[in-house]
């Protein structure tokens, strides 16, 4: 019996299981190799008009192909910068980067991470002026409204242990650093 529907477009290259492009099957890597391999073999037969013929084994056609791929990947990496997705500056990855950016620059990054206490106090006091208010005067929530409660406790609990942990290495660190620098006479830590 036949059918309408059709299979559906493949979301890995099958050549090499990156990413492919919508509608092609091949990842963008992949189907600039073959145009460089093209060009590749256009200058080779120039400088060896005699040549008849000669191909690769498999083996090394397919290392070839492996080498150019990963060849275009690198060069593309390095010279096609990656862009904040906030403010739309270059990203510059350093040894320190975290995996808290999400596809931002070091700058919103930290703007962004500073900014949070502020955001968790503000939840904080939403929740204690409108659904704590209606329990506190007797008034049920509903389902998804203790489901949201839930989950805003749980997100204000979580942060504030982080930015609790955080202010006390920082506290430790300062008390340290005063403890080796007492009356102006800097000692050695043993």
């Amino acid at each position: 019996m036949a059918t309408n529907e059709t299979t559906p477009a493949p979301k890995t290259c099958f050549q090499c299981n990156r990413p492919a492009v919508p509608g092609d099957g091949r990842c963008r890597f992949c189907i600039l190799e073959v145009e460089a391999s093209e060009a590749f073999w256009a200058v080779i037969v120039r400088h060896f008009p005699r040549a008849k013929g000669g191909d690769l084994s498999p083996e090394r056609t397919i290392g070839q192909i492996v080498a150019n791929v990963d060849a275009i990947e690198e060069w593309i990496s390095n010279n096609d910068p990656v862009l904040c997705t906030t403010c739309g500056s270059e990203i510059v990855a350093t040894i320190n980067d975290s995996g808290f950016g999400n596809g931002e620059c070091n700058a919103c990054e930290y703007r962004r991470f500073r900014t949070q206490p502020a955001l968790i106090e503000a939840l904080d006091y939403l929740l204690r002026q409108t659904v704590d208010m209606d329990l506190e005067y007797g008034i049920e929530l509903t389902e998804g409204e203790q489901e949201a409660r839930t989950k805003a406790l749980a997100a204000i609990a979580a942060a504030k242990n982080i930015h609790t942990v955080d202010d006390r290495k920082r506290d430790a660190s300062e008390a340290r650093a005063d403890e080796l620098n007492i009356g102006g006479i800097r000692r050695i830590a043993t």
